[in-house]
């Protein structure tokens, strides 16, 4: 029998292909290769195939031959490219990919390969921090090719990570419109409609991503929505239906820990917590830790304060080994700034138009999230959370001139440092155009009143305190999504409350008297509509008794303290290190005589 053509050996080769009788088709092209070992469209062909069954060390073995054979053929570089990006080497594709593109500009195929392939090294440099390089790279790959939906939310997700919700909105929303019913783009919408603040929106975009894929991180951004609205029972339920999706990420426990309470020994979900413990120290670390954080938190609930305690300590000891801390360094930034700001700096009359901001801040867990709620819940304030403005700003002016914060403080004229104030001014402006204050509870600006007095003069200032005791034993108990790294020991706790509390007494002794109001949490726990008064006061507003009410507002709160915030002030909270006295020791010693400021606990009323 005679052999047949080469042409038509790769018809008959495309034809089997075409239904699907692929081992035929196969068989056609390597017989093929046997007579003609050279033949570059068989070579191509068997590589294509190779590629489409995953056989990705194959197919780049296959592609090689035939471009040693044809160098000058763009499509034998681009689907090399695309085989290379399959198998995880992306700068091999974008190699190749580059390469098509100098055999023919027009390459549709190799545009979309070098597009993916610079998205993929993109999304490993978001993964290992490398977020400018990755936004570059993506930058790169959508100019290629626009429509790029995978690289639309890859950039969607940077841009969160870089802390700007409003460009990753815009992003992920060219996505979805090319793809709408795409549940990892829905999921990623709603991630940005939550840093955003559109919490409705948001638990709309979630609901939409889980009803095409019900996946653990869309789950998961629908409880912390709808427990940042106050709607504790529906994120019960989703946090539950997280934890079905995936019931060996104990991420879930955690979050469904912090939005109930705990009220009987045998509640369906401790006892499912508990019996996990038999096998926890098999568990990845992560995962230990979640569940020691959650069964601290239902623990306490019980007031079974021994366990809790147990939990609390092991859940730390092991966070504390993967979080990175450089406590010289962070107590450094303490010692610089005392020295960078002196009584003089403050001599003059200050520039700056904006009074709408409300600092609130002080240590994590000292009340910043009440009494931002109680101003927040006035007509005339709008509440912007933890708002990233100020830090952005200062990082941007830094760069500018030339040295960090607070270096460059001393090393510029204090008019210069206008924009700092102006660009923080129409970010939060943008937030909430109509409203005549607006609160910012980001609790480390206490490292920058002196720079919001030279900047944004006509600001108000409120620290919170608290027992030291409470704050740090408070902090010790959560864990944090980020940050926070000095809350894992308790000895570098206590050292960093000290090195706070010295830096607000630094600011009550060089800025001007009454501009910084100091709010003790005891005290509003115990007088809360005196406290309120003297507030709102402080801030130029108007008497309004609904702010009483700011347990029923209906704003959002994002934080740990999102559930408390939604109840009356009780006072269950002071002096609550007591129930873990002898296990403080080294926070006790490293506060010295801070740990003896008396507070006087008070009772709970009955429920």
């Amino acid at each position: 029998m005679t052999p047949l053509s080469a042409a038509d050996a790769l018809r008959l080769a495309e034809a089997h292909a075409n239904a699907g009788r692929m081992a035929l088709a196969e068989e056609v092209l390597r017989q093929l290769l046997v007579r003609e070992p050279r033949q570059v469209e068989a070579l191509n062909a068997l590589g294509v195939m190779a590629l489409n069954q995953g056989q990705y060390a194959a197919a780049i073995a296959l592609l090689e031959r035939a471009i040693a054979v044809n160098a000058r053929a763009p499509v034998l570089r681009s689907h090399l490219a695309e085989a290379h990006r399959r198998a995880g080497r992306a700068e091999e594709a974008i190699e190749h990919a580059r390469a098509a593109l100098a055999l023919k500009p027009d390459h549709a195929g190799a545009r979309t390969v070098l597009s993916s392939a610079l998205a993929d090294q993109g999304q490993a440099m978001q993964r290992a921090g490398q977020l400018e390089q990755a936004k570059a790279l993506l930058a790169q790959a959508l100019n290629l090719w626009p429509q790029n939906v995978a690289g639309l939310l890859l950039a969607g997700a940077i841009e969160i990570d870089r802390k700007d919700p409003a460009t990753a909105r815009a992003l992920i929303e060219s996505a979805l419109r090319i793809e709408p019913k795409r549940a990892d783009g829905l999921g990623l919408f709603g991630r940005a409609l939550y840093d955003l603040g559109e919490l409705d929106a948001a638990v709309d975009a979630y609901r939409k991503s889980v009803a095409l894929a019900p996946t653990f991180e869309a789950l998961l951004g629908l409880g912390n929505a709808l427990k940042d609205l106050g709607r504790f029972e529906e994120a019960v339920a989703a946090f539950d239906a997280c934890r079905k999706a995936n019931p060996d990420h104990y991420l879930a426990w955690l979050n469904l820990s912090e939005v109930k309470r705990f009220r009987d020994n045998d509640d369906a979900h401790l006892v499912a917590m508990e019996s996990v413990l038999p096998v926890i120290e098999t568990l990845p670390q992560e995962q230990r830790v979640y569940l020691h954080f959650a069964l601290t938190k239902a623990y306490d609930d019980l007031k079974r304060f021994d366990e809790a305690g147990d939990h609390m300590v092991r859940g730390n000891a092991l966070q504390r080994t993967s979080t990175r801390y450089a406590e010289a360094q962070n107590l450094g930034l303490f010692t610089r700034i005392k020295a960078a700001f002196t009584q003089d700096m403050f001599a003059a009359a200050p520039s700056g138009q904006s009074e709408a901001p409300i600092f609130v801040f002080g240590m994590p867990r000292s009340g910043t999230t009440l009494v931002e709620q109680i101003i927040a819940s006035h007509p005339s304030v709008a509440g912007a959370g933890e708002a990233p403005f100020l830090n952005q700003a200062i990082t941007a002016f830094g760069k500018t001139a030339g040295a960090p914060y607070p270096e460059f403080v001393s090393l510029t004229d204090a008019s210069a440092l206008a924009p700092i104030g102006a660009q923080y001014a129409a970010k939060l402006h943008a937030l909430a155009p109509q409203a005549k204050r607006i609160t910012d509870k980001a609790p480390y600006n206490f490292l920058y009143a002196g720079l919001i007095r030279l900047t944004l003069p006509r600001a108000k200032m409120i620290h919170t305190i608290r027992d030291p005791i409470d704050t740090c034993l408070s902090g010790f108990s959560k864990l944090f999504a980020e940050g926070n790294a000095h809350c894992y020991d308790l000895g570098e706790l206590g050292r960093y409350y000290r090195a706070y509390y010295e830096l607000m007494e630094h600011w009550r002794n060089v800025l001007p008297a009454g501009s910084v109001l100091d709010i003790r949490y005891e005290d509003l726990v115990a007088d809360i509509e005196g406290q309120a008064r003297r507030l709102l006061a402080f801030c130029e507003l108007e008497w309004d008794a609904r702010v009483l009410d700011f347990h029923t507002t209906a704003r959002p709160v994002k934080t740990w303290s999102a559930q408390q915030v939604r109840q009356p002030v009780y006072a269950s909270s002071v002096a609550r290190w007591r129930n873990y006295e002898h296990r403080l020791g080294p926070l006790i010693e490293a506060l010295g005589d801070l740990a003896r400021q008396p507070v006087t606990p008070r009772a709970e009323p009955p429920r």
